[in-house]
């Protein structure tokens, strides 16, 4: 007597086990997740909004920049791509490595995210406090928050 402990296991801990079924379901959960936060960015931006961090807060976050970035790959001005973003190139590589980490083992991936994420603090940080440019900047006075903040406590909304 044989006992199937492939079904008594979480699908989440199978990952080299998954079946074709269950990474393309995968697959297509996560295409659609791209294309609703590309309709939650396209909204953003009509509003004028652009990054809801810096909206928030008045702080770029580490991606900031990168939506100037890929456009400029776009027109081939590659001197502006790395002027708003220097990480720029990286952007397909995390696109295929969101979309097709079911596909791959733990041992490629899990080291490439954390690659990734420590080079874009790094380039954070850099950004922030070692250059002198105007795409990643602290203004915590255009921060909604503080401006809601202030206008609460000189009186309120009138």
């Amino acid at each position: 007597m044989s006992i199937n402990l492939r079904n008594k296991i979480p699908f989440y801990k199978l990952r080299a086990g998954y079946s074709n079924d269950r990474r393309y379901f995968i697959l297509k959960d996560r295409l659609k997740l791209c294309f609703y936060l590309f309709i939650i960015y396209l909204l953003l931006s009509l509003l004028h909004i652009g990054c809801p961090i810096k909206f928030i807060t008045g702080i770029s976050c580490p991606g900031c920049g990168m939506t100037r970035a890929v456009f400029s790959v776009l027109r081939l001005n590659f001197d502006d791509a790395f002027y708003f973003h220097p990480l720029f190139f990286l952007s397909p590589i995390m696109l295929f490595l969101f979309l097709f980490e079911p596909f791959m083992k733990p041992s490629f991936y899990k080291p490439a995210w954390f690659i990734i994420i420590l080079v874009f603090l790094i380039a954070y940080v850099i950004r922030l406090f070692f250059t002198q440019n105007n795409v990643v900047e602290i203004d915590i006075h255009e921060g909604i928050v503080l401006k809601l903040l202030h206008q609460i406590s000189v009186g309120g909304f009138k």
